[in-house]
């Protein structure tokens, strides 16, 4: 992959490979690539060529936004649609999140700490 190597060798980074959580492979990736080859079968040489190119080039793995890419593409959908997609399914995991905390009544992932400027004032 041509275009892979081009970024690279300008000093760019390679999006869509890669994910601090997942150093061994992000298993959401993993999740979605299997199901698209499932439902679009033409996808699988496309798809396992460019996750193949990728991780040689990079050595890290295709991440969710890869996978994400590689549906809407299968699929035909517009260019936009894998930031769409990406954004449904966090805002069910926030609203699962949310009936959570309210249900259990205990404060999730206590360890977040907001670090950006101080509100001196209140809001109206």
């Amino acid at each position: 992959m041509a275009v892979m190597a081009g970024r690279l060798s300008r000093g760019e980074d390679l999006p869509a490979f890669g994910q601090f959580l997942y150093p061994n492979g992000d298993p959401r990736a993993a999740a979605i690539l299997d199901a698209v080859v499932r439902i679009v079968p033409g996808t699988r040489n496309l798809i396992e060529a460019a996750a193949t190119a990728g991780t040689r080039l990079t050595g890290r793995h295709p991440n969710v936004d890869f996978a994400l890419a590689a549906v809407a593409t299968g699929l035909g959908l517009p260019q936009s649609s894998a930031l769409a997609l990406f954004v449904v399914g966090r805002t069910a995991g926030w609203i699962a999140h949310a009936i959570e905390q309210y249900e259990s009544g205990i404060l999730i992932r206590p360890r977040a700490r907001y670090v950006g400027p101080r509100v001196e004032h209140a809001l109206d």
